[in-house]
């Protein structure tokens, strides 16, 4: 159907031609977020979304201002479904059924800002329209043309000024579903415009790849098939058909997804190691680097979402899907977010990736039902209009619709910082014309949704002092990193930047969980980490965080609870299983230290580097039993006595293992000392002895106290009591007495006397 047959937008109440202002006004917050180079607001931002939405707020205060002018004609009745899912998020906030005050917060920020953009669409004329939509087509363009130079230049792989692939891609998106119509529908200039935008829109979808965008991207056009005709269908299926080749193609092979690395061991505590100013990957950066494999772990999502409504009917609240998800995430997709079940990323899902069942998570009956029939509402009503509107209103309606299948794939309207303006703002103009409330003043509406805007944007201001804050925290850590060689007044001012950085994101945002996670880590307590569940409780991370703590200050009882709850918000990580088998085994709990080790064999993720490693500290502390239980399950022949021992000690040193070569000699050494008492040989196995401790003095400075025990007890027996007390003074005196002995007869028998010895030191 030739563009100049369809119908016109309706004159009633919204004038079509003449007005320039608002379409003008509302490209200010794209123009602001899409701004290249190094003033760009969140290309660094660890948290996009929290400023984003706050600069998206700011930036249309100018618009509600010239919209609180313009109040007359009656507002589309769908406005009512808006103000009512509004106002349900409203009560659910102030029932205190949230945890995460921040991001409630946020979410109420991005639904005000929703509902006002629904208002003001449906007071667009024209113009207006037209003048929003080529700029919508320059903010794509510049959004995918900084994408590409940032990597190209090395600089990161295709996030652009958002910093993150994924959100520039859902924001670059319906302006190019715009730029398609116009394609199709347009001449000169504008087809042009159109084309370019969404041949580089689909280059960089397919090429990072971010599949979300291009998949709602094509479906869309499948609409626009179904719908048009003639030369506008043709143009049509060839944007539609570059683009299915393009995901062809992905899909036979020819671009690859790239794995993850096993885990490294330690000497110690498995420690979190945190992701900037996180500490936790989010599905979306553990999944994006293969490009079908983020499919599955959002079809795993989403089918324990029916879950989670069912046990919280009511509705979680605003922005709660984080707080409240975890204990329903399926065990595979959280493998598959840590690109591997022996990796050690900590992965969180920070949304739903599905607007329509997030809505209806976060809103429950009350909210979540409104919020779905709103969306449904707009969909069939983009549909209409996408068959008989102007060229204007079919762009809307094909981006809306873009939108809507983006929003099933991803959260691209209850969290993107831009989408929610844009798919509101496009959503009110499809409802031009419609099915009016005129009973109640278009005047009322217009400008609580006008002043709700600037009560946004002035509650909303402190997040973007939070996302500098934090943005200037994580890049002093990074130069840290990249600066190892610093002189130390270097290093310490840019310490001393980060902690003032993370200062200021906490006076803006006390209640910010990434700030707060970070602080705790600074102060080394275990209270900042107890509060930090009262915001979030489910989450692994910092419940993995409180019981390395705990851990370190032998409070084993609370580190093995908080381990184990970490374990079970966290399927199988390899992390947890290693940190919770060494725990049992420096508890002497050597069953439960099986039970842990057989679930990491299991897995494939049991090294023998980590084995030998916790075999040298256990063995260097005198837990011998558990540190042969470890070597030997690292190499069986190691259960070959003493010799076996000192001779693996020797290769270990060839291999400049010192720290292994002495726990495996202090072994050998002891059970030849042990020999010789049997034997009765008392004297030489005090010798023994002395070999057997020498390692652990150096390892610490008293000593192995089981091994210092049995010399005691050699050199009573041997008929050294000088030797023997001096033994025992040196190594804690009678807390001595309290280490295991071994089960050995002999050390037994020798207790009172050494008791005695304690006493008289």
């Amino acid at each position: 159907m030739p563009a100049e047959t369809h119908v016109q937008l309706p004159s009633e109440g919204v004038p079509t031609d003449g007005r320039w202002l608002l379409g003008v006004l509302f490209l200010a917050p794209l123009a602001l977020l899409a701004w290249p180079g190094p003033g760009a607001l969140l290309a660094a931002d660890p948290f996009p979304h929290l400023a984003g939405t706050a600069w998206a707020a700011l930036a249309s205060v100018p618009a509600a201002v010239v919209l609180l002018v313009r109040v007359r004609g009656a507002l589309p009745f769908a406005t009512l479904l808006a103000f009512a899912w509004l106002a349900a998020l409203l009560v659910l906030q102030a029932s205190g059924v949230t945890t995460d005050v921040l991001e409630a917060h946020r979410a109420l920020f991005q639904a005000t800002i929703l509902v006002f953009a629904f208002v003001a669409g449906s007071r667009l004329g024209r113009t207006e329209l037209r003048l929003f939509e080529c700029g919508l087509m320059i903010a794509s363009l510049a959004w995918t043309v900084q994408a590409f130079l940032d990597q190209w230049t090395g600089v990161s792989p295709g996030a652009g000024v958002l910093g993150d692939s994924g959100s520039l891609s859902q924001a670059a998106l319906p302006g190019a579903l715009v730029g398609a119509l116009f394609f199709a529908r347009g001449s000169g200039g504008v087809r042009a415009l159109g084309l370019t935008t969404f041949i580089l829109f689909a280059l960089h979808a397919l090429q990072v790849p971010v599949l979300a965008g291009a998949v709602a991207a094509l479906l869309a056009l499948g609409s626009a098939l179904v719908l048009e005709s003639g030369a506008t269908r043709r143009r049509c299926a060839l944007v539609f058909g570059a683009l299915l080749l393009g995901l062809f193609t992905l899909a036979t092979g020819l671009v690859h997804s790239s794995g993850g690395s096993a885990p490294n061991a330690t000497d110690g505590l498995d420690r979190v190691e945190p992701e900037a100013a996180t500490g936790v990957a989010s599905t979306t950066d553990a999944t994006r680097r293969s490009p079908f494999g983020g499919f599955e772990v959002r079809a795993r999502i989403w089918s324990r979402i029916p879950a989670l409504i069912a046990a919280r009917p009511g509705g979680i609240g605003p922005g709660q899907f984080q707080a409240s998800f975890p204990p329903f995430r399926d065990p595979r997709e959280i493998q598959l977010s840590r690109q591997g079940v022996c990796n050690d990323f900590e992965t969180e899902v920070e949304h739903a990736h599905n607007d329509w069942l997030g809505g209806l998570a976060e809103g429950g009956a009350p909210g979540g039902l409104l919020w779905f029939a709103l969306l449904a509402w707009i969909g069939a009503r983009a549909w209409r209009r996408l068959a008989g509107g102007t060229i204007e209103v079919a762009a809307a309606a094909l981006a809306v619709l873009g939108l809507l299948w983006n929003a099933a794939l991803h959260s691209a309207v209850l969290v993107h910082p831009t989408n929610g303006l844009v798919f509101g703002l496009l959503a009110g103009v499809l409802f031009q014309g419609g099915r009016a409330l005129r009973a109640i003043p278009a005047a009322l509406g217009v400008r609580l949704a006008a002043l709700g805007l600037v009560v946004v944007a002035v509650l909303a201001w402190p997040l973007t002092t939070h996302g500098r804050a934090l943005t200037t925290y994580v890049g002093a850590l990074a130069r840290l990193d990249r600066e190892p060689n610093a002189s130390e007044a270097r290093r310490e001012s840019l310490a001393r930047t980060a902690r003032e950085s993370l200062a200021r994101a906490l006076v803006a945002a006390p209640a910010s969980v990434p700030a707060r996670k970070q602080s705790a880590r600074l102060t080394n307590e275990l209270e900042p980490w107890f509060e930090l569940l009262d915001l979030r409780p489910w989450a692994a991370d910092v419940h993995d965080q409180l019981a390395t703590l705990a851990a370190r200050r032998g409070q084993d009882e609370l580190a093995r609870e908080h381990w184990e709850t970490s374990l079970s918000l966290s399927a199988d990580h390899p992390r947890l299983l290693r940190n919770l088998a060494r725990l049992a085994a420096w508890s002497e709990r050597p069953s439960e230290a099986a039970t842990w080790i057989a679930r990491l064999e299991a897995n494939g993720c049991l090294q023998a580097n980590w084995l030998r490693e916790l075999g040298a500290s256990l063995a260097l502390a005198g837990r011998r039993d558990a540190a042969l239980d470890a070597f030997t399950r690292a190499d069986p022949e190691l259960a070959g006595g003493p010799e076996a021992l000192f001779a693996a000690s020797g290769a270990a040193r060839e291999a400049g293992d010192k720290r292994v070569a002495d726990a495996l000699r202090s072994l050998a050494h002891q059970g030849w000392a042990r020999r010789h008492a049997a034997a009765g040989d008392f004297a030489t196995a005090v010798r023994s002895y002395r070999q057997a401790l020498a390692p652990t003095l150096v390892a610490k400075s008293s000593g192995s106290p089981a091994i210092r025990l049995e010399k005691a007890a050699a050199e009573w027996r041997a008929g050294l009591p000088d030797e023997a007390a001096r033994t025992l003074r040196e190594g804690g005196g009678a807390s001595v007495l309290e280490a295991d002995n071994g089960g050995l007869d002999w050390v037994r028998s020798c207790f009172s006397e050494l008791s005695a010895l304690a006493a008289r030191r």
